[in-house]
């Protein structure tokens, strides 16, 4: 029972996780043969596969963390002492890095779970700043609007403006990240070849 739970958190996460590391991979490879530079990317998971933690450099920016906490209890509601204990160790494992390989990094926690927790344990979520997703397929849309946030951020920050270099990277990747994550829900397509964006600059809708 315990390697089949083991099995399944790993499961879960790995849905998550995959389509982030694709994207990832990718545009650490692009980057390479564009100026000889890559992107660090690094996973860590617990042994019991229940936290996983993905760390991506962004070219332009700050680093994404992403740290997901895949529960697999059925048994009963979760409590806030559950949630409060696993909350914990996803900070706990964050902290690993920091320092090492970030100083400062925009985090997104995902608590996954197969159940409704508490009505106290998902004020204590919400307090914590730890995002409720009931499965993989509802944290990759929990990502996919995180990302679709920060391309529309860009986007207006940026209007009317020429981008070119790592800052174009970085608006194309962000894109990708959030169609990797959830396909359905992109409401935006920059619709320009990402090398000649980033060799030529592109100019942003006012």
């Amino acid at each position: 029972m315990r390697r089949e739970a083991k099995e399944a958190a790993l499961r879960e996460a790995n849905n998550v996780i995959i389509p982030l590391l694709s994207v990832a991979r990718r545009y650490s490879q692009l980057l390479f043969k564009l100026a000889n530079e890559t992107l660090h990317i690094q996973v860590l998971q617990t042994g019991d596969k229940r936290v996983s933690i993905v760390l991506v450099e962004l070219p332009a920016s700050r680093p994404l963390v992403a740290a997901i906490y895949s529960s697999v209890q059925e048994s009963r509601p979760v409590s806030p002492s559950q949630l409060h204990k696993r909350i914990v160790r996803l900070r706990k494992l964050v902290d690993k890095l920091r320092g090492r390989h970030f100083v400062s990094a925009d985090i997104v926690y995902i608590y996954m779970t197969r159940i409704r927790l508490t009505v106290n344990a998902y004020r204590m979520a919400r307090r914590a700043g730890v995002y409720v997703a009931f499965g993989s397929h509802h944290a990759k849309r929990i990502l996919s609007r995180y990302f679709m946030k920060r391309v529309k951020g860009l986007l207006k920050k940026l209007q009317g403006r020429r981008i070119w270099g790592k800052l174009a990277l970085l608006l194309y990747m962000l894109q990708e990240l959030a169609k990797a994550s959830f396909p359905e829900h992109i409401e935006l397509n920059l619709g320009y070849n990402v090398v000649l964006a980033y060799e030529k600059g592109i100019v942003l809708p006012p």
